[in-house]
């Protein structure tokens, strides 16, 4: 599924759930921000071993990639972006850069 088709889905899911008051750019990076944090608390646990299995810790990890792309997605369309659009400038600034790794 393409990205934009994406945010339009969620958009409409958004809407119908909870109403037309669509969320606000600070809302949907706060959401966007705790979503980062359970990826992150996932792939420490996965790293360490502890607390969680290995399927678990996949499942954690892919429940919170998931929801961080439907808060930016939201994040996008409060903002009037498109999030293909988004991804196309970022990349073409970044694909002719060389690396050298040291």
């Amino acid at each position: 599924m393409d990205m934009y088709r994406f945010q339009l889905i969620v958009k409409e899911w958004h809407n119908r759930i909870f109403g037309e008051q669509y969320g606000t750019g600070y809302r949907n990076l706060l959401g966007l921000s705790e979503e980062v944090g359970e990826l992150c608390h996932a792939h420490l646990k996965g790293e360490q071993q502890i607390t969680y299995s290995p399927a678990k810790v996949r499942e954690l990890k892919m429940d919170a990639v998931g929801d961080i792309l439907i808060f930016l997605c939201n994040y996008c369309d409060s903002q009037g972006l498109h999030i293909d659009d988004c991804a196309d400038f970022a990349y073409k600034n970044i694909e002719g850069r060389v690396y050298i790794n040291k």
